[in-house]
């Protein structure tokens, strides 16, 4: 079995042994992996390659972002005009008022994925881009609170984040077993903790958030030079 698919099935499971976990996070749980499938296969097809040196990580999906259109950082603009992906998005079972999934009809922006992506298309178009490079979340879990808050996940509590990590942990040795990079990059702090833990060669990107006040400093100028460093450096 080649390598895209393996990484099809892996994600497919992840998201059946999330989506089966009990959890006790008072509040709701989307799972873009299953009801955005259809979008998420189509990232992949063209996320997955044959020799990809560096290894972008970032955390979980953003309410306006992944959690619409089924890609990581999938600012919808983005999806649409740079990726050039369409497809079908459904609604999860049970869905917080204050943030519905619009799916690709959502017209707001996602601040994260503008400037992450943004940052990547200025210095490689997308096709470029993934032949020695690709980008994954480490929990395909979004968590939001009853007021439509996003609440991350090293915010869960103890027994809620050994569940879930101990699944993404899983899946994340899987991928990187399957994309055996030669650099990882984690989008802000918390992805590059995950990474460290199975990855000796990881730095660290700002994350994109623009609630991290440090991001507009980095995006797009810093981060372009970073994205040219790399690929100088490893490709």
């Amino acid at each position: 079995m080649d390598k895209k698919t393996l990484i099809k099935e892996k994600s497919r499971l992840l998201a059946s042994h999330l989506d089966s976990l009990a959890l006790d996070f008072d509040g709701y749980v989307y799972d873009p992996l299953s009801y955005a499938w259809d979008m998420h296969e189509k990232y992949l097809d063209i996320a997955v390659g044959e020799k990809q040196k560096i290894f972008f990580l970032g955390m979980n999906p953003g309410p306006f972002g992944m959690c619409q259109t089924g890609v990581p950082f999938g600012d919808i603009e983005t999806v649409k005009n740079h990726l050039k992906l369409d497809g079908h998005v459904n609604a999860p079972e049970r869905q917080c008022l204050a943030r519905p999934v619009e799916g690709l009809a959502i017209k707001r922006r996602e601040m994260s994925g503008r400037r992450f992506w943004g940052s990547v298309f200025e210095v490689f178009p997308p096709k470029q881009f993934f032949s020695f490079a690709t980008v994954f979340n480490y929990c395909p879990l979004a968590f939001l609170d009853a007021g439509g808050r996003n609440v991350t996940p090293d915010k869960l509590s103890a027994k809620d984040r050994r569940a879930v990590f101990s699944l993404c942990d899983g899946y994340l040795c899987d991928v990187l077993d399957l994309i055996s990079p030669e650099i990882c990059v984690g989008i802000g702090g918390f992805a590059s903790e995950r990474l460290s833990k199975f990855f000796d060669n990881v730095i660290t990107f700002t994350h994109p958030s623009p609630l991290n006040r440090k991001s507009a400093n980095f995006y797009p100028q810093e981060a372009m030079k970073e994205i040219r460093r790399l690929y100088e450096d490893y490709c």
